[in-house]
C-alpha cells in the first residue's frame, strides 16, 4: 500500500511540476534547478537516496533563493539521518536552517538526534556532557513548538516529563518525541512569493539502533 501510494503522488508531483516548469515565470537556471530538486525528491520518495543526492547537490549549485535551498538542504539532512550519519545531518539541518529559518521540522530532527546523544552520553557515564546536550535537546524541541503548536505532542509531553533536564539512570520516556521526516514537495521558483504546491509524503519512520542508525 505504501509503495502504491508513493507511486501516485510520484506521478501525481510530476504532471504538476512539469505543467509548472512550462508555465512559471521562471529563468532557464531556475527550471534548470527545479528539475534536479524534482528528480531529487523522486528517488528520495523510491528510497534511492545515491541518486537522490546527486540530484539535491546538483540543485544546488544552480538556486540562488535562501527559502528554496534551505529545502534543499533539509532534504539532505533527512537522506543522512535515515543512513544514520548523524554528524553530516546536523550539518546539513543547520544549514537548512541558516537558509530557512522558519522550517520547524528540522528544529525537531536536531532536537531528536541531540537527544539520541544525550541518552548515549548518560550511558557512557559521561552525565555532564548528557546534560548539555539534553539541554540543547529541550532548546531546539521548545523552538519547535513555538513555531508550530500542536505538531509536536510528544515533545510537549517529554518536556513536561523531564522539565528538560537529565537525571542519572533516564534511558528515554515512553513515548520520546520521534524523528519528523515529512519530505517536503516543495515548488522551487524564485519569481514567486509563496507556495504553489506543497505535498507532504510521510516515510518511514527512522529505525532503532538495532537497525545500525541512531
Amino acid at each position: 500500500m505504501r509503495q502504491k501510494f508513493a507511486n501516485f503522488i510520484d506521478k501525481t508531483f510530476t504532471i504538476l511540476s512539469d505543467l509548472l516548469l512550462k508555465f512559471l515565470p521562471a529563468t532557464k537556471k531556475e527550471k534548470q534547478a527545479f528539475a534536479y530538486y524534482r528528480a531529487g525528491l523522486s528517488a528520495q520518495t523510491m528510497g534511492n537516496y545515491a541518486k537522490a543526492l546527486d540530484n539535491f547537490y546538483e540543485a544546488l549549485k544552480l538556486e540562488e533563493d535562501p527559502s528554496d535551498r534551505g529545502h534543499i538542504y533539509y532534504n539532505i539532512a533527512l537522506i543522512y539521518t535515515k543512513n544514520g550519519e548523524l554528524i553530516k545531518a546536523i550539518e546539513y539541518y543547520s544549514m537548512a536552517l541558516d537558509n530557512n529559518p522558519i522550517l520547524t521540522q528540522a528544529f525537531n530532527n536536531l532536537a531528536v538526534i541531540n537527544h539520541v546523544y544525550a541518552v548515549k552520553a548518560g550511558e557512557r557515564k559521561d552525565f555532564e556532557s548528557a546534560q548539555s546536550i539534553f539541554k540543547s535537546a529541550a532548546a531546539f524541541w521548545r523552538r519547535a513548538i513555538r513555531m508550530a503548536p500542536g505538531s509536536y505532542p510528544e515533545a510537549q509531553n517529554w518536556l513536561k516529563i523531564t522539565g528538560g533536564k537529565y537525571f542519572r539512570g533516564y534511558r528515554g520516556t515512553p513515548t520520546s518525541p520521534p524523528l519528523d521526516d515529512t519530505n517536503n514537495f516543495y515548488i522551487i521558483s524564485k519569481n514567486i512569493k509563496r507556495r504553489i504546491l506543497e505535498l507532504d509524503i510521510y516515510t518511514e519512520n527512522i529505525p532503532d539502533e538495532d537497525d545500525k542508525t541512531i
